[in-house]
């Protein structure tokens, strides 16, 4: 999920109501997992809305990821 809100899939820029329809452009098929890479400040709302998009559009496996952090002691 890029800032504005638009997703970048294998470098398509799509919009959340697209995103099925451009995931299905891939190739992707229903027993495909999807990563959704969500910046820390993604909400749980944002999150509920991307899956029942990707579940309408078949894809149920649906993975979230978040920026790795580095830790330093």
């Amino acid at each position: 999920m890029l800032e504005n809100g638009t997703f970048d899939v294998n470098g398509r820029v799509t919009a959340l109501t697209d995103l099925g329809k451009t995931v299905r452009a891939t190739g992707a098929r229903s027993t495909t997992t999807i990563k959704v890479a969500v910046p820390d400040t993604a909400s749980q709302d944002e999150m509920t809305r991307i899956i029942g998009v990707l579940r309408r559009a078949g894809y149920v496996r649906v993975l979230f990821t978040r920026p790795r952090r580095a830790h330093a002691s």
